[in-house]
């Protein structure tokens, strides 16, 4: 084997130093590195010094947990700046925070405060939150009518829940004459903003005439819209109309579908209709232990016969199959609705 000579040996021992020292100088760079601001110290620290806009940013991602841990109190701080500086979007989250004791402690008379604020500049959230503090009376005196008159403001700046609200106040004499045509008519603003229980409700009432002329097919395709965007009780309804074949042919099978999505989401009267269609054999085999688990389900979610007609249908099984019933029903995916 080649011998290195001297020189070359210390040369290569010199190089072969060099590039360990290399090494050991990058990690303990990286193990001990000084202190820097973190990217969340630049952030808060550029919104402390900037705009209303950067707080409420910083403030959104704190109460979302949205790119930094989940904080509230954090969150209500910087909601609280950037509503200092008059941004309504942050006076009315702010007020919000207080009204649900989110990272502040719960201060009705706070949240009023700034949702006045946020409402001096029109801001709709803001308007149907104060709807909803004397609706319910909550930090201040319960009051329809002036539940009513904020409502109707967020409701004519175009939010679809306050439209509904004030359909349905109109619909419940709550505040105002009961005026069933008025009903409809914001109802029908807030239906074609999408709103499902808007969507629903002005259905039922063309379905039965109420406010409107009586029109199934109007009535259908309002309550069509509101089923096929997940809303339960559109969703039993429409089952309804498919087992009775009201203004459109009667289709077992369909009815079946939309009890069951509606059952899955709590409805208690589908999860009845459904124990009536196996009850009876209705477009279906007929199953007494498939019948006791809807019925079971209806009862749960507080229906107000179901309880009773499980009863008499059990004197009617076996223990063994009131027992399958059960262990079916504890196996299924049916949500329970909390009273």
């Amino acid at each position: 084997m080649k011998r290195l000579m001297p020189e070359r040996l210390n040369r290569y021992r010199f190089l072969v130093l060099i590039l360990v020292l290399g090494l050991l100088g990058g990690v303990a760079r990286i193990l001990f590195k000084p202190d820097r601001p973190s990217d969340l110290d630049k952030m808060k620290a550029a919104a402390d010094r900037g705009t209303a806009d950067d707080q409420l940013k910083l403030a959104q991602m704190f109460f979302r947990g949205a790119g930094v841990p989940l904080n509230y109190a954090e969150a209500a701080q910087w909601y609280r700046k950037a509503a200092e500086q008059g941004k309504a979007e942050a006076q009315s989250a702010l007020g919000w925070m207080y009204k649900r004791a989110l990272g502040v402690p719960l201060d009705y008379a706070e949240s009023l405060k700034w949702y006045l604020k946020a409402a001096e500049q029109q801001f709709p959230e803001a308007l149907f939150n104060l709807g909803t503090m004397y609706f319910m009376g909550e930090g201040v005196a319960q009051d329809y009518r002036e539940a009513h008159q904020w409502y109707l403001k967020a409701a004519g700046l175009g939010d679809a829940e306050a439209q509904y609200k004030v359909g349905a106040m109109y619909y419940r004499r709550e505040g105002v004459p009961q005026d069933f045509a008025e009903a409809a008519r914001w109802y029908r603003q807030a239906g074609a903003q999408g709103f499902v229980r808007a969507q629903s409700d002005l259905g039922t009432m063309y379905f039965n005439g109420k406010g409107v002329p009586q029109d199934y097919g109007e009535a259908i395709q309002w309550i069509r819209q509101a089923a096929e965007n997940g809303f339960p009780k559109a969703q039993s309804d429409l089952g309804s109309i498919y087992l009775h074949g009201t203004g459109l042919p009667q289709n077992y099978d369909e009815a079946r579908q939309w009890y069951i999505k509606a059952s899955a989401q709590g409805s208690s009267a589908a999860q009845f209709n459904l124990g009536e269609m196996y009850a009876n054999g209705t477009g279906v085999i007929q199953d007494l232990v498939e019948a006791y688990k809807w019925y079971h389900f209806a009862t749960l979610n507080g229906h107000k016969t179901a309880g009773q007609t499980r009863d008499q249908l059990a004197l009617k099984m076996t223990p063994e199959q009131v027992a399958e019933a059960l262990n079916r029903a504890s196996k299924a995916t049916v949500k329970r609705v909390a009273r």
